[in-house]
């Protein structure tokens, strides 16, 4: 999670409760999925193709003090292609598919399109409908 008084990607102030000023992971963590309102998702990358830099973040308003949080889930940095799709998947699944944070797959699915940049959306639909083949072919 963005620890300084401003969040490098946005100009808002961060969230000013005490588990984040203070740094304290054990609380950070369940303050910020308990406190998240108007939540979104952020992915930065320029090209699915080549790796690169990328960063993936779930950001919002904080209920309580009004700021912005913004937790870094992680970044792909030796990844492209569909490795680069199936790893941002993967982080993305394992918290809106857990017990704390679930997320009806419809919208998951929309929401995780609409990451990608416009030219690269084809290949990501590409991609579900491959990974929607491959567990058809699992339960059968």
């Amino acid at each position: 999670m963005c620890r300084k008084k401003k969040c490098g990607h946005d100009v808002m102030d961060l969230c000013s409760c005490e588990p984040v000023r203070e740094g304290n992971i054990a609380e950070m963590f369940p303050h910020f999925f308990h406190n998240i309102v108007d939540e979104a998702w952020e992915l930065d990358y320029t090209d699915l193709g080549h790796p690169e830099y990328r960063r993936l973040c779930l950001v919002g308003v904080c209920r309580q003090c009004g700021g912005r949080l913004c937790l870094d889930i992680g970044s792909s940095n030796g990844l492209a292609g569909s490795d680069f799709i199936v790893d941002t998947y993967q982080r993305l699944y394992q918290i809106y598919h857990s017990g704390w944070r679930r997320m009806p797959d419809q919208e998951f699915w929309d929401r995780f399109i609409q990451l990608f940049h416009e030219l690269d959306r084809p290949t990501v639909l590409d991609w579900k409908s491959w990974l929607e083949e491959q567990y058809k072919e699992e339960t059968v």
